[in-house]
């Protein structure tokens, strides 16, 4: 008498091994996208909503937009280290969607007021802040070139 064999007992099932690579990284890539949702929720991929003033040393800034009160838009820059110069060695001079000039740079705190034309509560403004200057003992003109990005605050 003859004995069959069956191919199906002693071969290996592919198709399992496959759906459970296709199991374990499906349940790994869901993990990773619902973190995502959760930051995206949270707000942690929206850039900007705070105020950013760039200058580099001896300068900083700090910036306040208002909506409502153009009188309360403003610009600080506070210069340490530098001479107070006159004509083109201390000037501040703010572009972009606000503008403002300040014909003479001194020492510590310097407030610029702005002109913002039809600014709304929560509207990104952006520009640019010119600085020309000289350090203290220096009689040598320099400009400083800066960015600045807030929102209008009320």
């Amino acid at each position: 008498m003859q004995v069959k064999r069956f191919k199906s007992i002693s071969k290996p099932k592919k198709g399992q091994a496959a759906m459970e690579f296709l199991m374990t990284y499906g349940w790994a890539i869901l993990v990773v996208l619902i973190a995502i949702a959760a930051l995206y929720a949270l707000g942690v991929f929206e850039g900007g909503g705070g105020t950013s003033c760039k200058l580099d040393a001896p300068l900083t800034c700090d910036l306040t937009v208002s909506a409502g009160t153009p009188a309360n838009s403003k610009l600080v820059v506070t210069a340490q280290g530098i001479a107070p110069g006159a004509g083109a060695n201390g000037q501040i001079a703010i572009t972009g969607d606000c503008t403002g000039n300040l014909a003479t740079l001194s020492l510590g705190e310097n407030t610029v007021a702005l002109t913002c034309a039809g600014v709304q509560k929560g509207q990104k403004l952006k520009g640019e802040i010119n600085v020309d200057y000289r350090i203290l003992g220096s009689s040598l003109a320099k400009r400083m070139t800066g960015t600045w990005s807030t929102e209008a605050a009320t």
